[in-house]
């Protein structure tokens, strides 16, 4: 009996910490949750201002963009990046099988994290897209109301209910749910400054991929991006006027110029990355 207690030790331990594995995925996901539904409020500011002068699918398309870029920043930072820059490699002399495992557990978190770079990339395009054609809908509005107008007095332009535009949140909901947005953002900070970078933990196949510092460099871009995104243009549709237009044009160009900036930054992110993966492709291991 004396011989199964550091067995039965290990047990308990190996339990241990996938309890608290499990809970920590619980609460992470919870902190999601809530930067998303903070997201939703702050977003109504933005397609509410549209609404009765844009297309309606316009409008759906800005908020898919916005919500979907945001979860999957969101994921890569919290999840995918930890999940292949926290890991500590196995040293020579360690069981075969026990190399093979990790180089394939490696091997699918680098996919992970390349889907999600491809699918931030054709979100960026359609943003884009979608914040050129607002602008075109907004002078075409505004050009329609100066000819009605002409030779009358100044007024505020009506969507189609015929009601002004205000921002749907109070000072105080809108206040709390931009404090939970900049904590997350603050967190994707957090979580990527305490990593590891992809030189430091594949410092052994820098020789045979030398651009492979350049996937840093993108994620120090994109974080950077991210924050201005969510942290300054979204948020800044809540100090706007009715109907002043010229303020929501320089925030949708502010928008694109971050996404073109990211879309600038993709081609030199999926080179180095995709050879990282056929590094560690199973049956193609070089350990």
């Amino acid at each position: 009996m004396e011989q199964l207690e550091p067995v039965a030790e290990g047990v308990q331990v190996a339990d241990e910490m996938g309890a608290g594995q499990q809970k920590a995925s619980a609460e992470m996901r919870d902190e999601s949750a809530s930067a998303l539904a903070a997201l939703s409020a702050l977003v109504g500011n933005i397609t509410g201002y549209f609404a009765g002068r844009a297309d309606a699918d316009d409008i759906d398309a800005l908020d898919f963009c916005l919500h979907h870029l945001f979860g999957q920043v969101d994921y890569l930072f919290r999840s995918a990046l930890p999940a292949i820059l926290e890991i500590t490699f196995v040293t020579a002399g360690q069981p075969f099988l026990e190399v093979i495992l990790q180089e394939q557990q490696i091997w699918t978190h680098l996919r992970a994290v390349k889907f999600c770079v491809s699918r931030v990339e054709l979100l960026c395009h359609l943003l884009n897209n979608v914040a050129e054609r607002l602008l075109d809908e907004l002078d075409m509005t505004s050009t329609a109301a100066t000819v009605e107008a002409r030779d009358t007095m100044p007024r505020l332009l009506l969507t189609k209910e015929g009601t002004m535009w205000q921002p749907p949140l109070d000072q105080e909901r809108w206040e709390q749910a931009l404090q939970t947005l900049m904590t997350s953002l603050g967190q994707w900070h957090e979580y990527y400054e305490s990593l590891a970078g992809f030189a430091e933990q594949f410092p052994q196949v820098i020789p045979t991929i030398p651009t492979l510092p350049h996937i840093d460099e993108t994620f120090g871009v994109l974080l950077d991006c991210a924050g201005a995104i969510f942290g300054d243009i979204v948020p800044g549709f809540q100090g706007i006027s009715a109907n002043d237009d010229d303020a929501v044009c320089v925030l949708l160009l502010d928008l694109m110029q971050q996404s073109d900036q990211l879309q600038a930054q993709f081609d030199r992110v999926i080179e180095p990355l995709h050879a990282l993966i056929e590094r560690f492709a199973p049956g193609i291991g070089h350990s």
